[in-house]
């Protein structure tokens, strides 16, 4: 099966603008900038796909889904509505959320030893000692984790975790003292390890959501990306690190029974079934067109809108 996801790394290499920078300007340009640049080809190509049953051509529009593009990043841009559409699926759709209960933890990290966790594996290892805890303690069930850069200030490195785990019917709601400084002795305990230094505090919080009402906030929250002006907050070393080091980082991750391996292969085919669950049919990919030929095919009025970037050519009646 083609997968939208490779026909975007096609769309991240060519190039959709009329105007080609001189080689003279193109050398001037750092690795920063030749990557910032792509949001602003967000939208301007299209690629083309036939419906296998109805032999239909179908047009999608492609995103960047960077978060610090203007049109897809930010709260209820592109890239937050598919996060908070994949995460419930994965609690079973709002009908199942309305009877579910939702455990919430935060596990933060100390101000002073932040410096050790600004890479990639660093962040990537935060996830891996989080899931170990909450799997240590409730088994494998679904679960949802959130990595949040920054805190309310956007200005200073703040790496956290936010946890969404699904608790069985019969599981309490509350968390004792003593639950919850078990919890906070592994986290410090894990961190200490990852560090090899001594540290005497670390803070974890819990709470709880039912109703779906709840629960929906709270997953809106969670979900939501780095606000695309953070970026012009920081210095040089922290937007080459944003924009360059973190690309294509998973900054939300569920589990839900799968190993990592799967839950991967499982992230890079949704796209191309969301598409085919909203045409009612299986999709084959066709060709990358610009958004300019797009256009001119559609002078005549020839496309129909199925969904927000997503066309269908209308059927022809000769009679």
């Amino acid at each position: 099966m083609i997968r939208l996801k490779d026909v975007v790394e096609l769309f991240e290499i060519q190039t959709v603008y009329n105007e080609k920078d001189s080689n003279q300007e193109q050398e001037q340009k750092t690795e920063y900038d030749i990557e910032y640049e792509k949001i602003y080809k967000c939208g301007k190509a299209y690629i083309e796909l036939e419906g296998k049953i109805s032999g239909d051509e179908y047009y999608k529009r492609i995103d960047c889904e960077r978060w610090y593009c203007q049109i897809c990043g930010g709260l209820n841009g592109i890239h937050h509505k598919k996060r908070k559409k994949r995460i419930i699926e994965k609690f079973g759709g709002k009908q199942e959320l309305k009877n579910k209960k939702i455990g919430q933890w935060i596990f933060t990290i100390p101000k002073d030893i932040r410096y050790y966790f600004r890479s990639r594996n660093a962040l990537n290892s935060i996830f891996r000692m989080v899931k170990r805890i909450i799997e240590n303690k409730y088994g494998k069930r679904n679960t949802v984790y959130y990595l949040h850069i920054f805190g309310d200030d956007v200005t200073k490195f703040n790496p956290h975790i936010n946890v969404h785990i699904e608790l069985s019917k019969d599981q309490k709601l509350f968390i004792d003292k003593e639950e919850l400084e078990t919890v906070r002795e592994k986290w410090r305990q894990a961190l200490q390890g990852y560090i090899r230094e001594r540290i005497d505090i670390v803070n974890i919080s819990y709470s709880y959501r039912v109703g779906i009402k709840k629960i929906l906030h709270a997953i809106r929250y969670m979900s939501r990306p780095i606000e695309p002006t953070a970026l012009e907050k920081q210095n040089e070393i922290m937007k080459n690190f944003l924009v360059l080091k973190m690309k294509k980082f998973r900054y939300v991750r569920t589990y839900v029974g799968r190993n990592e391996q799967e839950e991967n292969e499982y992230e890079k085919m949704i796209d191309m079934r969301e598409l085919e669950n909203k045409v009612g049919e299986p999709l084959r990919y066709v060709r990358t067109i610009s958004a300019k030929e797009l256009f001119l095919k559609n002078r005549w009025n020839e496309l129909e809108r199925i969904k927000d970037g997503l066309f269908r050519k209308k059927k022809i009646n000769w009679r």
